[in-house]
């Protein structure tokens, strides 16, 4: 079944947007605009004050707007600027937070007038886009009025500007804007308005949880389904839901698979929903009243209703039914015949081999003859069409098709793959919801395998916005509200586009005869789930790297990123900041966790896979616990896979696969370190167990990050030995270095190189420079460390050199030994902490007395 394709997209989205506040985020292209302060309860984001920007033109922002605001460009601002003349004026758009932002420009017209149903505008991150108020809006919908402006979905941002008086270029396609964002909002800016989101069930939740609940018997909500299936004015106010998005045709099946077993009234009150509207006594042929009236018997089938006329494809494959004193109606219905034979029917009967919808010739009210029978009339506006089989208890059946007079092209296509669907045996009937999701998924690809990428047609990807707004739901669920089933089909649009071949599409319906969908989708894949579900998670993120997705169609949604935004890695003022990431995973989905590294005093960056590892904290006598990742159960992996895009500064994106790593560290002191976008995509695609979840074995993976240097400390050590005849005084120009093959975490390890001056005072003369050399010289930090561990940002390590220079003492000519010039002993008894690294973790200074020796040093950390 499908939405009217019309108004998809709007209707789509502003759903979204009223139900869930938060929505896909994207890391290219601009800095996020969402800051998270990292905790050890889970995963927390703070919302950063909105910061307005000026536009390339140096125009300054009116207001920034974020999923869920509003405000408006008042009427006398329009009229004002652009000298009484809204006309002139143009609108600049401009998403400023790196991530996609869906919004819409509504005229608000007096009530006495008919609504402008306003634009939609979807902005890649950065894009920029104006908007010629002329051209877009008639002059009596501006003049005098407001423009409510808002933002219905995504992560992004979108500042709103206003450019009146002059004839700037519009922007035509994708424009990346160049404005230099500005510190803090232009003055003056109009506060936004949040509107209040609430979840909202769609009329067939309403009765099945009435039903559920006892307060509605099973039969009354099955005439109920029927009255809102066509708009009928009995359905009661209190079941009547959010039908926004889109109805399933399971509905009227699964009333017509019951009606034969209902009682003799409620078989009179569903009767008229299950004749084809040609016919008399079916509902389309009843006069416009409060309800359809009630048969008093199943119709006689011969009447056809007044005006109304068939044509039928000169290859017999459809007779579509129209009204013919009703304009238009005959010409859409050569237009429906054009497109059956001249490219739907072959496309379909070339990939679904030996599988034609089966004749309708023993069927009551099959319009005289086997051939597949399509109905234009007027559905509620929800639909645009409906695939109804005329045997629902079972497959093979065959079916009729009801399509709104005005349904487009795409709508033919999707409708008429649920009947090539019904030509294949099941294993069960067809209301079973095993199929149900794969049943409009597959009918939704249909239409990308019929018209890719043919402007105008094929709009599904509205569709996609509720699959990719709930990623970690499985794939088979069946949402009526949010309609997330149809999204599915970017399983099968991502292996179709990726292979060319289709033949899995065919080849799982064909399974379905022994299977039920999941397992007959999986033995035709190439390879099953196991191998395409992590690319499909893979994909679905679709921003770079792998933006396929908008490349193949130009599909502009993504993943939705766990929490709802992009993360901001800060440690907000402490040395370091752990964040543990929930996984917790049904079969066939994915979570996606995004972050971002704006602030460059964040160096040392730890990932601990607790998702395919068992995840442990190991308490170490002395130095305190640390993170320990240890091999997990072939149970527990199964089906688990960890992918990152990873993103360094000035390099291009990679795709990794970190599975069967237990831990990955960046240090960022260094520019092939430096990571500046991480997404780390964890994916469940076991299935055979449909209980069964993905969680961490042990611990929560965990993600941390410390201000704390890594790559190089540069500075001074000094010893002092004094003795009675003088004083040594050892001074080290030192730079450690990170060595190239380091232990596991949560140590670094450095090795010291420069010289070391030797100085003599007092009684004795003399000294020398030597380089230092001494392989046993060594530095370690202690950077991954959880916070409860006593080497929490220590350090330690020693400095030693056994080359003598030349000294004389009291006139005596001799020799000295360079002393340990780095030399830092535990206390007593030895305990952690050492020494500690200073907050900003960036220094290392202390000083040291033991016994007439004295050790100073003062080390800083350096980045290339």
């Amino acid at each position: 079944m499908q939405v009217n394709r019309s108004c998809v997209l709007a209707v789509a989205l502003w759903a979204a947007a009223a139900s869930i506040a938060s929505a896909r985020a994207a890391t290219a292209g601009g800095a996020p605009g969402v800051s998270s302060r990292t905790t050890t309860d889970g995963e927390g984001a703070r919302t950063g004050d909105p910061t307005a920007s000026p536009g390339p033109d140096g125009t300054a922002a009116l207001f920034l707007l974020q999923t869920g605001e509003e405000s408006e460009i008042l009427g006398d601002e329009l009229a004002q600027a652009s000298n009484s003349d809204p006309v002139r004026c143009v609108v600049e758009l401009r998403e400023t937070s790196g991530a996609v932002v869906v919004a819409r420009l509504t005229p608000q017209v007096p009530s006495w007038l008919p609504a402008n149903p306003g634009r939609l505008f979807v902005l890649r991150a950065g894009e920029r886009r104006l908007v010629r108020l002329g051209v877009e809006f008639e002059a009596g919908d501006l003049a005098g009025n407001d423009l409510l402006v808002e933002a219905l979905g995504g992560a992004g941002r979108v500042a709103v500007s206003m450019l009146c008086g002059g004839e700037p270029e519009v922007a035509a396609g994708r424009e990346t804007a160049t404005g230099t964002p500005a510190e803090s909002a232009a003055a003056g800016v109009r506060r936004v308005r949040r509107r209040l989101q609430v979840q909202q069930y769609s009329t067939q939740d309403l009765i099945d949880q009435a039903v559920a609940a006892g307060t509605l018997d099973p039969e009354t909500g099955l005439v109920y389904k029927a009255f809102a299936l066509f708009g009928d004015a009995r359905l009661p106010a209190p079941y009547r839901g959010n039908d926004g998005v889109k109805g399933d045709s399971l509905e009227l099946d699964e009333i017509r698979a019951a009606a034969p077993t209902m009682s003799p009234a409620n078989q009179a009150l569903v009767q008229p929903f299950l004749v084809p509207p040609a016919y008399q006594g079916s509902w389309a042929t009843q006069p416009a009243s409060a309800g359809v009236r009630v048969l008093d018997a199943p119709p006689p089938c011969s009447l056809l209703g007044p005006d109304w006329s068939w044509l039928e494809s000169p290859r017999g494959f459809v007779r579509v039914w129209f009204r013919s004193d009703l304009p238009g109606d005959a010409a859409m219905a050569q237009t429906v015949i054009d497109a059956v034979e001249g490219t739907i029917w072959s496309k379909f009967i070339g990939l679904m081999v030996g599988h034609a919808p089966l004749a309708d010739d023993m069927e009551s009210c099959n319009g005289g003859s086997g051939t597949l029978d399509m109905y234009l009339t007027e559905l509620p506006p929800k639909y645009a069409g409906m695939t109804c089989a005329y045997r629902p208890g079972g497959a093979p059946t065959p079916a009729y098709i009801l399509l709104q007079r005005d349904a487009d092209l795409a709508t033919v296509a999707h409708e008429l793959f649920h009947a090539f669907q019904d030509s294949y045996q099941r294993l069960a009937n067809l209301t079973d919801q095993r199929y149900q999701w794969w049943s409009e998924a597959s009918a939704e690809w249909s239409e990308d395998f019929v018209y890719h990428a043919v402007s105008g047609v094929d709009q599904r990807h509205a569709d996609a916005h509720a699959f990719l707004n709930e990623p970690e739901q499985p794939l088979d669920l069946v949402n009526t509200t949010t309609n997330r089933h149809y999204g599915a089909y970017l399983v099968p649009f991502y292996v179709y586009n990726k292979t060319g071949s289709a033949a899995f599409v065919a080849q799982s319906w064909a399974n379905c005869a022994s299977k039920p969908a999941l397992e007959a989708l999986d033995a035709a894949l190439p390879g099953g789930f196991a191998a395409i579900w992590p690319e499909v998670a893979l994909h679905d993120w679709n921003n770079k790297p792998v933006d396929q997705y908008f490349k193949w169609d130009q599909l502009v949604f993504q993943a939705r990123p766990s929490g709802g935004a992009v993360v901001s890695v800060d440690t907000g003022g402490s040395l370091d900041a752990e964040l543990q990431l929930k996984v917790d995973l049904p079969r066939l989905s994915a979570t996606y966790k995004s972050f971002t590294f704006p602030d460059p005093t964040v160096r040392s960056i730890a990932f601990w896979n607790g998702a395919s590892y068992d995840l442990e904290k190991l308490s170490v006598p002395v130095v305190g616990p640390f993170w320990n990742p240890k091999t997990a159960s072939d149970s527990a992996r199964k089906g688990v896979k960890v992918q990152a895009l990873v993103k360094i500064t000035g390099s291009d994106w990679t795709i990794e696969d970190w599975t069967d790593r237990p831990y990955v560290e960046y240090c960022r002191d260094l520019t092939a370190e430096r990571l500046e976008y991480l997404v780390l995509i964890i994916s469940n695609s076991e299935y055979s167990d449909r209980n069964r979840r993905v969680t961490p074995p042990g611990l929560a993976p965990v993600f941390w990050a410390s201000r704390m240097g890594c790559w190089k400390w540069k500075g001074t050590a000094t010893y002092t030995l004094s003795g009675p005849t003088g004083t040594q005084t050892d001074t080290a120009d030192v730079t450690w270095t990170r060595l190239p093959a380091q232990p596991d975490p949560p140590r670094v390890t450095y090795q010291g190189t420069g010289s070391v001056t030797v100085a003599m005072s007092g009684g004795c003369s003399g000294g020398g420079t030597v380089p230092i050399a001494n392989p046993v010289t060594s530095l370690d930090t202690y950077n991954f460390t959880p916070a409860d561990s006593a080497s929490r940002g220590s350090y330690k390590g020693q400095g030693i050199e056994i080359s003598m220079v030349g000294i004389t003492c009291q006139g005596n000519p001799g020799a000295t030994v360079v002393g340990p010039w780095f030399q830092i002993l535990p206390p007593q008894p030895p305990q952690f902490p050492f020494y500690i690294v200073s907050n900003d973790g960036a220094t290392m200074t202390a000083t040291y007395i033991l016994a007439g020796l004295t050790w100073h040093w003062d080390l800083h950390a350096q980045s290339q």
